[in-house]
């Protein structure tokens, strides 16, 4: 059996490293024109300073796209250990969800959230403050998540269980209202009125596919069922939580694609 799941997981990683190296995509363009042209036409310092890295070392394109991927895997065998869940179940899920939402991990952005996770299972607050300053550095979208991520924490540790249900129900209240005032939000970033705009790709169109969706509640339905199993650990209640989160996110921002995949 061990051997069967060490072959599905080295299978997975060759799969996604395989899915990294693609060329194709509206993203996947700006990326190679910020690489091969100009590093600031990305504006975000730290994914641009990756690039200069890599341009000043004289390597290919391809190289920057695995080290990328390695950051990205390496932060899913950190969840592995400190959630004590299995690896490959957990590869298994996050490649089952690549494929729903037809983008390999949306390179930039999976990049981030990759650092913001690595963060947030860091035990030294240092560390975690610095690993979500990098996450935001690549992409200000990763901001989402270590919100999310710290009000869930915070409340997961509460000691009544009446308690963390009025919380959690007050979180997916605030999300909601915050997905309503999205074309308020414009101020905070010129991009966001640029996305909202955008109509290549249908990017700033509605959500046409829900299979990401309905993937997340089979997965919150599946930890529902479980619960008995999990609910008395602070740390699996803040990924319950979590799961709420982002799935009412998902549904606040279906007016906008870009939006609702990406946060």
């Amino acid at each position: 059996m061990t051997e069967v799941r060490t072959f599905i997981l080295v299978l997975v990683i060759i799969a996604y490293f395989i899915g990294m190296l693609r060329s194709k995509g509206v993203d996947m363009v700006n990326y190679k024109y910020a690489f091969e042209v100009d590093p600031k036409f990305i504006p975000d310092p730290g994914f641009s300073g990756i690039v200069r890295i890599f341009r000043e070392a004289g390597l290919p394109f391809w190289s920057m796209m695995i080290a990328i991927g390695a950051v990205n895997v390496a932060s899913f065998f950190r969840v592995a250990r400190v959630y004590k869940v299995d690896i490959t179940l957990l590869l298994l899920l996050w490649f089952l969800h690549l494929a729903v939402v037809r983008d390999f991990a949306q390179m930039r952005i999976g990049l981030a959230a990759a650092l913001a996770v690595l963060g947030a299972c860091s035990g030294n607050r240092w560390w975690k403050a610095a690993f979500y300053l990098l996450g935001a550095s690549m992409h200000y979208t990763a901001l989402a998540f270590v919100g999310a991520f710290e009000v869930c924490t915070w409340v997961s540790r509460r000691p009544q269980k009446q308690v963390r249900a009025i919380m959690i129900f007050g979180l997916v209240l605030v999300t909601l209202a915050l997905g309503g005032l999205l074309q308020r939000l414009a101020f905070l970033d010129p991009r966001v009125e640029l996305y909202l705009k955008w109509e290549q790709a249908g990017y700033g169109a509605p959500v046409d596919s829900f299979g990401s969706l309905i993937l997340h509640f089979i997965v919150l339905a599946m930890a529902i069922m479980t619960r008995s199993v999990w609910a008395h650990d602070p740390k699996m209640r803040t990924i319950f939580y979590l799961q709420i989160a982002g799935i009412t996110a998902f549904i606040a921002l279906s007016q906008v694609a870009i939006f609702a995949f990406r946060i």
